[in-house]
């Protein structure tokens, strides 16, 4: 099972863009599964790892955020 998560607003854009993501690893050939969490990211993201017990991570960013301006 290969997870999409997104940590962000609870809006049409955010579903948007997992609903795209999911129908991209279908036609790859992979079951997909999307949620998207509010929060704080690192807990909200511990927290479903725990949930679903998920044994590996793989994060990327590509955005605005405080982390991207740090490099």
């Amino acid at each position: 099972m290969r997870y999409r998560v997104m940590v962000a607003e609870d809006d049409t854009d955010h579903k948007s863009q997992l609903e795209t993501a999911k129908q991209r690893l279908n036609a790859a050939g992979f079951e997909a599964s999307t949620a998207l969490l509010q929060g704080a990211v690192q807990p909200s993201l511990h927290q479903y790892q725990r949930d679903n017990n998920v044994d590996l991570m793989v994060m990327g960013a590509y955005g605005h955020s405080r982390i991207r301006s740090c490099w």
